[in-house]
């Protein structure tokens, strides 16, 4: 409402804030579908990055809200984010690495955001798409203990074993990033797909 009632008064949609964030970021951050959809109806700039070149998909994915997600994507956000050269290119802060730029899919893999994760992929989100220091959606899972995810991702590399065999540019598999034994086990054992349960 509060959003409505500052757009009767003219306020500009895509006005920024000290961290670069518009009102599309904040939405994000706290999965207001609703005033999702009244920025967005209001011409709302979905691929507007934020000081640190996060885009509101990368929010929406990294805070788990598959529903934004969702209109987002409808509504023309860039699925796979920035190239490297084009971040550096843009960002504004002058402090920017490239290890900074992580695509959605890859933050909704670091939390462990399955319903987030599958649907950015159904969407057309690259499974095999990596960080520039290589790590594909599975080395974050793994680090991150994230064991569900793990199955999931282990599912669908099962045919081609492509990100389980991914090397970062340290020279580690995924495998190589277990923070405890459960995980370290989930490689070690024999599984098919159509065997794995989520717990």
């Amino acid at each position: 409402r509060i959003i409505k009632t500052l757009l009767d008064y003219d306020a500009d949609v895509n006005q920024i804030d000290y961290n670069g964030w518009t009102a599309l970021h904040h939405s994000a951050f706290k999965g207001d579908f609703e005033a999702w959809v009244e920025l967005i109806q209001n011409g709302a700039n979905v691929n507007a990055y934020s000081t640190l070149m996060k885009a509101p998909l990368h929010l929406a994915a990294f805070y788990n809200h598959p529903e934004v997600i969702q209109l987002l994507i409808e509504s023309g956000a860039n699925l796979q984010g920035l190239s490297n050269d084009e971040f550096l290119q843009y960002s504004t802060n002058k402090n920017s690495i490239c290890s900074e730029n992580v695509a959605p899919l890859l933050l909704a893999a670091k939390r462990g955001n399955i319903e987030c994760f599958e649907l950015l992929l159904k969407l057309g989100a690259f499974f095999y798409t990596t960080d520039i220091r290589n790590w594909n959606c599975l080395h974050y899972a793994t680090y991150h203990s994230h064991i569900n995810m793990m199955r999931l991702i282990l599912r669908f590399d099962y045919e081609q074993s492509a990100l389980r065999n991914m090397s970062n540019t340290q020279g580690h598999v995924p495998q190589h990033l277990c923070g405890n034994l459960k995980a370290q086990l989930l490689y070690e054992e024999d599984w098919y797909p159509e065997d794995v349960e989520y717990e």
